[in-house]
């Protein structure tokens, strides 16, 4: 018993409850001749996750057998409501009467909640305060002395169905039709009741055979709606090479209160395909809701979501993106190969405790997850765009979503930030993830002591691995590239395209039949410069382009720099002067929807370090196959 009353402690926020649960027994429910016992859940578990769900596992314990009714019936996703226990247990939702604690009553009903107290009230209209209690008696055979009924010049309607008696201690007997209009009531004698009787949506369990210690556990496990987390990263600069980084997390909490409850942060981007899909043992639910929901998933589903949770779903979604050695892009894809050495096993879906926490819903909370020190050095990240201006050099139409690379990706948000930023030189800060777990996409600030230097996004990144933030803009360092084509001596270079297949001077044909075992030794070779080929029925012309990038630090001290830049089209062998670059195949060919354009595409990664006050200038060359 004095677990129960603990119980209820835990579930009552308001002082009056505080009271009462030190002196209240577990409340039973007459239902159907049944009897049925509100028991109280124990939370065992909460996990978060960025995106508005959690996961949820809670206990009840039973120690007989018979009906126990959920004191907070859960609203769990579809597909995730499950039900474990070592007695007999069968499990269903209904919708009856209810007890619950009077604190948690959004109505108010006079005639059962208020009834044989004594009241103090003033009617409306009347200066003087009567004291009385009430005695609902809708079948009443007495006479009232008095007919209070409140008049339509007053309230606009009459409402006479939700009318109670009071009687005075004189004896007097007053018919009140709208007791919500008296607008002054003071309790005279007695006291609110602890519970008071609702219907509401219920989850009953019906114990059918115990074990033999002749109690039980009955564990829920569910997802659900109302729990979300946001990571937040501060970085310190504690000299030239030394910085400290610290994780802070947010947790939002619109499900409902909790109270010493071990919470964990989910991070990955796990697949929930029903999570806007409401279960059908949740409250409320109907087979015509579920069935629509389930006809669109993406609408809301009939959940009804939190006015929180539901703007930031999308912005606080986890995503593994990023993270790794300069060679990986700020889409995650992998460019170079990173260091691996002290890398741990990839963590798809990672679950970090963060100890016991105690939230009343609609709060929040904010605490320091874990704080570390780690090597940096500061780099100057330039990742260049082609300036060719031709319709066909429109990278983001020729790499579609299914081709790795960074440059080409149609995208939104923080990814497409990133591009833009990356479109001219920046400085960002390099280093190693110190923490013993992955650090997950989050909003990252950059200071030194109390001077604030950059805000940016920290996107995930395993133990050990490493990951770069921007900071600011380089200004200090001068780049420009630029692209020019070659004007080639071209077969009939005046003539049209017509002309050219007319005198059949194509130097190149591919049939759709035809096999070619090696693309680019067959298209891509020197002879074909500047001349038409035939692919698969297209005519394009193999053009040449020269790359210049011009560098210049204008700094006082040596900067190193990480430049990248695609190529759509193919490098010319031995074409590169003034840095040693590698060179990354993202795949075997490009085909715009479009037009059949079939170019490989590639990645030019380097390092160079400028000295003080240095210039250099790089060169390369690329072939790229143009639609005629």
């Amino acid at each position: 018993m004095e677990k129960l009353r603990k119980i209820n402690v835990f579930f009552c926020s308001a002082i009056l409850a505080l009271t009462l649960a030190t002196t209240l027994p577990t409340v039973a429910v007459a239902s159907d001749d049944v009897h049925e016992t509100t028991i109280q859940p124990k939370i065992k578990l909460i996990g978060a996750f960025k995106n508005g769900i959690g996961v949820v596992a809670e206990d009840y314990e039973v120690s007989a057998l018979g009906r126990f009714v959920a004191a907070q019936p859960p609203s769990p996703l579809h597909g995730s409501f499950f039900v474990e226990s070592d007695a007999v247990v069968e499990t269903s939702a209904n919708f009856g009467d209810v007890e619950i604690p009077i604190n948690q009553a959004t109505d108010f009903n006079w005639a059962t909640d208020l009834k044989d107290t004594w009241l103090r009230l003033r009617l409306p209209g009347n200066d003087e305060q009567i004291v009385a209690k009430v005695v609902y008696a809708t079948n009443s055979t007495n006479n009232p002395t008095i007919d209070y009924s409140m008049s339509a010049r007053s309230t606009g309607v009459y409402r006479t169905n939700s009318g109670v008696f009071v009687e005075t201690k004189e004896g007097k007997k007053i018919w009140i039709a709208n007791p919500y209009a008296v607008d002054q009531v003071q309790i005279e004698e007695g006291d609110l009741p602890a519970f008071v009787t609702r219907q509401r949506d219920r989850l009953v369990f019906t114990v059918k055979k115990l074990p033999e210690s002749g109690s039980a556990t009955i564990r829920l496990f569910y997802m659900t709606q109302g729990l979300c987390w946001s990571p937040q990263y501060r970085v310190d600069l504690v000299d030239s090479t030394k910085l400290n980084i610290e994780q802070n997390a947010i947790l939002v909490n619109e499900w409902r209160d909790f109270k010493d409850a071990p919470v964990s942060l989910y991070s990955g981007f796990p697949q929930i395909a029903f999570q806007n899909v409401a279960s059908l043992m949740a409250p409320g639910a109907t087979l015509q809701a579920f069935l629509s929901s389930l006809s669109n998933p993406g609408d809301g589903g009939g959940f009804r979501r939190s006015s929180v949770l539901t703007q930031q779903a999308i912005t606080l979604n986890n995503a593994a993106m990023g993270g790794g050695l300069y060679g990986n892009d700020m889409n995650g894809n992998v460019s170079i190969s990173a260091d691996t050495e002290s890398v741990k096993d990839g963590i798809d879906v990672y679950s970090q405790n963060v100890g016991e926490k105690t939230l009343s819903k609609n709060d929040r909370t904010m605490f320091l997850v874990d704080k570390k020190a780690a090597d940096y050095k500061r780099v100057v990240y330039w990742r260049i765009g082609s300036t060719r201006t031709d319709e066909y050099n429109n990278l983001s139409r020729s790499i579609g979503d299914g081709v790795p690379g960074s440059y080409g990706r149609t995208t939104s948000g923080s990814n497409a930030t990133q591009m833009a930023i990356f479109s001219e030189p920046w400085d960002v800060l390099e280093f190693k993830n110190p923490f013993d777990f992955p650090i997950t996409t989050g909003a990252a600030s950059v200071t030194s002591g109390t001077q604030f230097l950059g805000q940016n996004t920290l996107y995930w990144t395993n133990p050990g691995e490493t990951t770069i933030l921007p900071i600011t803009k380089a200004l200090s360092v001068r780049v420009m590239s630029s692209e020019l084509e070659r004007d080639l001596n071209t077969q009939d270079a005046s003539d049209s395209l017509s002309a050219i297949v007319a005198k059949d001077s194509v130097v190149l044909v591919i049939e759709r039949n035809s096999f070619v075992p090696d693309f680019e030794k067959a298209v891509f070779v020197e002879k074909n410069w500047g001349r038409v080929v035939k692919i698969y029925g297209s005519f394009y012309r193999l053009a040449v382009v020269d790359v210049t990038i011009d560098l210049k630090n204008q700094r006082d001290e040596e900067t190193e720099m990480k430049i990248s830049q695609p190529i759509v089209g193919k490098l010319v062998d031995g074409s590169v002067n003034g840095f040693e670059p590698q060179v990354l195949r993202l795949s075997d060919r490009i085909l715009r929807p479009y037009a059949n354009f079939y170019n490989p595409l590639y990645e030019l990664n380097s390092t160079v370090t400028l000295k003080p006050r240095e210039s250099r200038t790089l060169t390369f060359s690329y072939q790229i196959l143009l639609p005629q």
